[in-house]
């Protein structure tokens, strides 16, 4: 679901190997648009979708109460799809219009699978259909739990919040995401260089692709995961990759992995590019820097 970090929405492609700083720069004093994403029925409808997940799990809990509460699903998946159909068509760029394409299709196609499982159980809800149910559920409310997650950051990334950051702080911050629910967890490491410096961006938008950063690291073969604060002479940059021998020694911190699903690298690319940070991945490595202030 969207972090509660803000109250409204905030903007973000393809993946490609080497995704450079954007050419727009949006004001430091640019508000997240509330009016491209309707927030609050969109986390309603998340919600009532965890919410029928307890209730399909409670053997306590009847068929008429079920039934009951179908309606409220069947408005919330009309929001949703109004709401991801919409956003695809908002993106700043091609290149992220793209990419909202991508995550709108997968989107959809887990409403319609949810859909039809309501629309199958809607006329008899017996034992074999509400186990059925919950099993479609179960599986779509975490892919959109990963699609609410990906919007609310593609959003963001294109109406930026920035203000001056201290880097070994930012990473520090970025580490501290906690598993929710169903979410695994990785341990990493935080290797800080001699020298802190001071950058220019949205925290929110930062500490966000580090966490995806993370957790593409360990897709692409990553066991355990170090991030790097590296201050160069003119850029700040925090590296995200497999842990090496030599920081086997740093204290390991759980932290959330987040949920990868199809359109997460190409979503996570356009928004470094629409929040002008450089992102570079080579193997598990994932490099993300932006110009050094002090």
């Amino acid at each position: 679901m969207p972090s509660d970090e803000r109250s409204s929405s905030g903007h973000a492609t393809q993946p490609p190997s080497s995704v450079p700083s954007s050419g727009v720069s949006p004001s430091s004093s640019s508000q997240p648009p509330a009016e491209l994403v309707a927030w609050g029925p969109v986390r309603d409808a998340i919600t009532a979708i965890h919410n029928l997940e307890t209730l399909l799990k409670s053997p306590r809990v009847g068929a008429k109460v079920l039934s009951d509460v179908l309606p409220e699903l069947w408005a919330g998946a009309a929001v949703l799809r109004s709401a991801f159909t919409s956003a695809a068509q908002t993106a700043r760029t091609d290149e992220a219009l793209v990419a909202r394409a991508r995550l709108v299709r997968f989107t959809l196609a887990r409403i319609d699978e949810l859909e039809s499982s309501m629309r199958a159980s809607t006329s008899d809800l017996d034992t074999r259909s509400r186990l059925a149910l919950e099993q479609v559920v179960a599986r779509v409310r975490v892919d959109l739990d990963a699609c609410t997650e990906l919007l609310d950051l593609a959003e963001r990334a294109e109406n930026v919040l920035p203000t001056e950051l201290a880097l070994e702080e930012l990473a520090r911050v970025s580490m501290r995401g906690k598993a929710r629910g169903a979410d695994k967890e990785i341990a990493v490491r935080l290797a800080l260089d001699a020298d802190d410096c001071v950058l220019r961006a949205d925290p929110h938008v930062f500490k966000r692709l580090v966490v995806f950063a993370v957790a593409r690291a360990h897709a692409a073969g990553a066991t355990a995961v170090t991030i790097r604060v590296r201050c160069a002479v003119d850029r700040a940059s925090i590296e995200v990759g497999a842990t090496v021998d030599a920081e086997l020694a740093l204290p390991p911190l759980p932290t959330r992995l987040v949920r990868r699903i199809d359109p997460t690298d190409a979503i996570v690319d356009a928004a470094a590019r629409s929040a002008s940070i450089d992102a570079v991945v080579s193997g598990t490595t994932i490099t993300l820097s932006v110009p050094r202030m002090i």
